[in-house]
């Protein structure tokens, strides 16, 4: 049976050793952190100031940046109570999984293998869904290798019967190789 084509960028799964609690940081997209949209499941970045009640700003991150987590979810909008996600250049809170220390799950775009186990990739950062606010952002089939500079690594694949490795759109468990709050890294 195909596995699903439906994208939703990074959900966090688990800790390294033990199961993932929950546990999130409230963040804060400023107006001018990015121009277009962000997503649930979209990769962030701080951006070394915070809001005036102290929480830590946030942007989309590039992929030159290192991550300082993903979204998990966004808090009311009071200008639009049914926006599930943040609109281009508007202001929103939002929860974000920190990167270290967590694994996640995201889709490959293309077909994988077992033996990508324990290699790197990059991901690709899709469009989002306006509709359910969902990132659109996977795992890039055809980067996967060695190269120490690419943003992921692969740790296991989804155990599900609805996920067959093999096929396109797999389902993978991964972790961040730099994230941005890594030990000896230096400031935003």
């Amino acid at each position: 049976m195909a596995n699903a084509d439906a994208a939703f960028g990074f959900r966090p799964v688990s800790s390294q050793g033990g199961p993932y609690n929950g546990q999130t940081q409230r963040c804060y997209v400023p107006t001018t952190a990015s121009e277009g949209p962000l997503f649930i499941g979209d990769v962030v970045t701080l951006i070394g100031s915070a809001s005036t009640d102290g929480y830590p700003q946030v942007k989309e991150a590039a992929a030159t940046e290192p991550a300082y987590g993903v979204v998990t979810s966004f808090e009311a909008n009071p200008d639009n109570l049914s926006l599930p996600y943040r609109a281009a250049s508007t202001e929103r809170y939002c929860q974000v999984a920190p990167c270290i220390g967590n694994y996640f799950e995201a889709q490959f775009n293309g077909v994988s293998e077992a033996a990508d186990v324990g290699l790197n990739t990059i991901y690709v950062v899709g469009a989002g869904s306006t509709v359910t606010g969902k990132s659109t952002t996977e795992l890039s089939a055809s980067d996967v290798h060695t190269t120490l500079a690419d943003e992921i690594k692969i740790i296991a694949f989804v155990d599900r019967p609805d996920n067959d490795l093999t096929l396109t759109n797999a389902k993978a468990i991964v972790m961040f190789n730099e994230p941005q709050l890594a030990h000896n890294t230096a400031g935003v």
